[in-house]
């Protein structure tokens, strides 16, 4: 737990702090500043719940609750538990005793340099912002120049720019492709527009049907007029005809039928009368809307209906299609933010080649012995950043036990980072004595044994990773089952995974799962299947993997830096046991895990400061091992003497 994550939680100003172990990975001397400056001092006006397995803190304490396998064992003040006569008083006893004269002479000490972060600033998609390193303040790491990588997520402002666009067109093909594609576009759009002129063809062509019938209907008189010779000939067949007509009965003008005739004519008459003054009175009316129809008949005649619906269905389609066009062009912006991720992700400086042709691989058995040697290492984490590792020289031995100790920030973490070539390195790293930075260049003679070749020859990193085993201080348990976790590739029996298991204390847990080895650990990871695994036992799980790969290297991240103190002993007693023909890296904060180490390497400010057997370090009583001892408290400090001193 690093300093900003203690300031986000102590600055909350809460009545109730919950803290989770946050002792356990740091140093004996950060812890220390921890509890006493922040825990002690800073929260003594709060109510504080510390989960801790660092027992030499539980004398500061107002109340102590002892939970066994998850039942509350006992509970009570510091002298009520070590009067109780339980298991726990034994554990007190041992790590119990502090030193109020160490104390404060610890309080005195001054800090002695300034730890750095390094804080990647917010950039602009316009313009770039360089990388700064900032300081955090002083009292948090041990050494001058220590630093501590804190990469602050990356943020982006501003429009995306042309870069952006002109990479994601790339992206989708040649030039060749883009131009087909908008010729592809026009193509569309003229066909969709072409049925439209078809539909208003088609109401031309009835528009036409519709004039040439009214035309004919006013035509129909005329064709109906007769001729006038024809005319000429009606009245001289009329007199013969009203010859015989004079011959009729007298009484048929008698009677109704000549009031009938008068009444008709009077009728007309009157309408006649009434027809004359109204066309006299709208007159002008008439003269009006005859002069305004000449000015547009030109136009109407030359303009047909079909042509006016389209240009009115075009005009209220341009406007549907301009709010379209606004809203996919806000759409496209928010989706080129995520286009320039992973350009930017693109972007990124690569590892190198992960595998290799089959001849350049090296030899299966290698490494065969264990033997590492560092030669003017340095790493920096990015190219314009000071190296966080600096020069770096020392040699490990076969099958030697090396613990790694240093304050927080003292770039213990940075070291195994250079050896699984996680970051850029320079100088030398040899494992059996082949460069693990120039892997790739080396094949066997003809006499079997390993020789470095021309530097063309290459080999991946998974020739070098799968050669190292590693238990994290954070366990990680995969999805899948219980035996894929174990065995990823099925390159064990199952009667080797159940003795792997026995072997670390987890072979009655597993037989408990629903299905034993086939159990999916999703289940048992959120109880579905009726078992929890704790962080200890997914820890056992990683040891187990380890014990499989029966590797030369094993390398130990803090691995027991949040398991208790029983399940520490269970790893450490595992791993001296089933790695002894093995050279072990254990990085830890806890002394008493690695003072039984055949050697002891203390780093500070990325540099090597201590390398040498622990007991003959603690004889240098101003060396930096010996300060770290001495901070543990009386009790502590004398057991850590003399379990170096059985270890010479």
């Amino acid at each position: 737990m690093d300093k900003p994550r203690y300031n986000t939680v102590v600055y909350k100003k809460a009545d109730i702090y919950l803290l989770d172990d946050p002792l356990s990975a740091v140093d004996t001397h950060v812890g220390k500043a921890l509890f006493d400056q922040c825990i002690t001092r800073f929260l003594r006006d709060k109510t504080v719940v510390l989960v801790t397995h660092q027992l030499q803190y539980l004398k500061d304490v107002d109340h102590i609750v002892l939970l066994d396998d998850g039942f509350l064992k006992a509970e009570g003040t510091y002298k009520e538990l070590r009067s109780s006569g339980l298991d726990f008083t034994n554990l007190l006893s041992e790590r119990s005793a502090e030193d109020d004269a160490r104390k404060n002479e610890f309080e005195r000490q001054p800090s002695q340099a300034k730890e750095r972060t390094l804080s990647i600033h917010s950039s602009s998609s316009v313009e770039d912002t360089p990388q700064l390193v900032t300081p955090l303040g002083e009292g948090w790491s041990g050494g001058k120049g220590s630093t501590m990588l804190q990469v602050e997520e990356h943020r982006s402002s501003g429009s995306v720019g042309f870069k952006v666009y002109s990479a994601y067109f790339k992206a989708g093909g040649n030039a060749c492709t883009i131009c087909l594609t908008l010729f592809l576009f026009l193509v569309a759009q003229f066909i969709g527009s072409l049925t439209d002129y078809f539909i208003t063809f088609w109401v031309y062509i009835e528009q036409q049907h519709f004039l040439k019938d009214h035309r004919s209907s006013n035509n129909t008189p005329a064709q109906l007029k007769p001729p006038p010779g024809h005319l000429a000939l009606f009245p001289g067949n009329l007199h013969v005809h009203l010859q015989h007509v004079d011959g009729a009965a007298d009484h048929f003008y008698d009677g109704s039928r000549l009031r009938v005739l008068q009444r008709l004519h009077a009728r007309l008459h009157q309408l006649a009368q009434q027809h004359v003054p109204e066309h006299y009175e709208g007159g002008d009316e008439l003269l009006q809307y005859q002069q305004r129809r000449q000015d547009f008949e030109p136009i109407f005649q030359e303009t047909f209906g079909g042509n006016v619906g389209l240009g009115i269905t075009q005009a209220i389609g341009l406007t549907g299609m301009l709010q379209w066009g606004i809203r996919q062009s806000t759409e496209l912006e928010n989706q080129m933010t995520s286009v320039e991720r992973v350009i930017e992700y693109n972007s990124i400086e690569s590892e190198g080649d992960l595998e290799s042709s089959p001849e350049k691989k090296p030899p299966k058995t290698w490494p065969s012995e264990g033997k590492i040697e560092f030669k003017h290492v340095s790493l920096r984490y990015f190219a314009s950043d000071p190296p966080v590792l600096e020069d770096l020289c020392f040699a490990i031995e076969s099958k030697e036990k090396i613990g790694i100790v240093g304050r927080t920030g003292a770039g213990k973490s940075s070291l195994i980072n250079a050896l699984f070539q996680l970051s850029d390195t320079t100088g030398s790293i040899l494992i059996d004595d082949v460069d693990i930075t120039q892997i790739g260049n080396f094949l066997l003679n003809q006499a079997g044994r390993v020789c470095l070749a021309n530097a063309e020859l290459f080999a991946g990193l998974h020739d070098l990773r799968p050669q190292i085993s590693i238990i994290p201080q954070e366990p990680v348990l995969f999805s899948g089952t219980m035996r894929k976790n174990l065995d990823p590739f099925d390159d064990f029996s199952d009667i080797e995974l159940w003795s792997v298991l026995d072997e670390v204390e987890l072979k009655e847990v597993v037989e408990e799962l629903p299905a034993g080895l086939s159990s999916q650990m999703s289940e048992v990871l959120w109880g579905l299947g009726g078992a929890n695994f704790s962080v200890g036992q997914r820890q056992l799980v990683c040891l187990a993997r380890a014990i499989l790969r029966n590797n030369k290297v094993l390398v130990m991240d803090e691995a027991t830096a949040n398991v208790d103190p029983q399940t520490d002993a269970l790893i450490q007693q595992t791993i001296r046991r089933k790695f002894k023909d093995c050279t072990v890296l254990t990085i830890a904060h806890r002394l008493n895990t690695v003072m039984d180490s055949d050697k002891i390497l203390v780093m500070d400010a990325g540099t090597v400061k201590e390398f040498d057997r622990p007991f003959v370090l603690l004889q240098d009583k101003t060396g930096v091992l010996y300060g770290m001892v001495q901070q543990t408290g009386l009790a502590m400090s004398e057991e850590l003497f003399n379990v170096a001193k059985r270890h010479i």
